[in-house]
């Protein structure tokens, strides 16, 4: 059963539990379909312009149902303990770093090793709610990666920013959309270069390790930075890409990989984000060949 036989009374699918929050999540979705016009068709193209992000494009690519179900409808993936592993240590190095700001400005002491484990403890309880209990295995998880953090990666002197959060204009064809980028860490370093990081508390994936020239993911940061730096200069069409690296941090393993800004091909970047802004004009959702399942007894043929 799909969606639309839901709405039409039968069933819910036989792999979610009735009365589950799972199928309480679903039922919204449901009601939400309910409120279109009974001629529209069930999955619509999108409506110029778009707000998309990182995130939302490459859940396109990966599979455009999925993307339609999480960004469109808001029937997201249930928050798994695995997947909160992330969150935690992001929010955890965020939360941190802003001690270790004030404590500067303070001229007071450093937040230590111990302050960042009791920040992220406390960042468990606040997810408990939405996970569960968070296993023990789990727990040392996101201990042994923010000890990995100080003392292989933290380096408060260089920091310009914290968890940067930009919205900026990108034209396609006529139209002009919004990107927003979420960046973990600016840098100023030394030698007056720009230094972009992302955290990774997954596996160290080779394309991490060694990013491409069409890495899609830093190319949209680095479209982000100049709006970063300089919101009004940007504004005012300053968008310069200045000198620089993008890094990724694997938190893991302790590695990094690393691109400098002009070894990006913004071109290929653009390119990508170009023909997935199509497909969600063009109303073009096939199941993705790197489909994760989410979109399965969902979607009606």
């Amino acid at each position: 059963a799909g969606l639309a036989a839901i709405e039409a009374g039968d069933a819910l699918p036989p792999f979610i539990e009735p009365g589950s929050a799972e199928a309480e999540r679903l039922h919204h979705v449901v009601e939400r379909l309910s409120r279109q016009q009974s001629s529209a068709p069930f999955a619509p193209p999108q409506a110029p312009p778009l707000k998309l992000s990182y995130s939302a494009i490459t859940e396109y690519q990966k599979c455009p149902r999925c993307y339609y179900l999480k960004y469109v409808l808001g029937y997201d993936e249930p928050k798994t303990q695995e997947l909160a592993v992330g969150d935690i240590v992001h929010r955890s190095i965020d939360a941190f770093l802003k001690e270790a700001a004030e404590a500067e400005e303070n001229q007071s002491s450093a937040p230590d090793l111990r302050r960042l484990i009791a920040i992220s403890d406390d960042q468990i309880r606040r997810t408990t709610p939405r996970t569960g209990v968070i296993e023990p295995a789990i727990v040392e998880q996101i201990r042994a990666q923010l000890r990995h953090y100080l003392e292989s990666f933290h380096d408060n002197a260089q920091l310009f920013r914290a968890e940067g959060k930009v919205s900026f204009n990108y034209l396609c064809g006529d139209i002009t959309h919004t990107i927003t980028a979420k960046v973990d860490r600016i840098d100023q370093t030394p030698d007056g270069h720009w230094r972009i990081a992302d955290y990774k508390t997954g596996k160290a994936y080779k394309h991490f390790l060694e990013p491409k020239a069409d890495d899609l993911q830093m190319g949209i940061y680095i479209m982000a930075l100049p709006w970063l730096i300089d919101p009004a200069g940007a504004a005012e069409g300053d968008t310069t890409i200045p000198a620089g690296a993008a890094e990724y941090w694997l938190l893991g393993s302790r590695q990094r990989g690393s691109i400098r800004f002009e070894e990006l091909k913004l071109d290929k970047v653009r390119k990508a984000i170009d023909t997935v802004i199509h497909g969600m004009l063009a109303g073009e959702w096939p199941q993705g060949k790197d489909c994760r399942g989410h979109c399965v007894g969902l979607w009606d043929e």
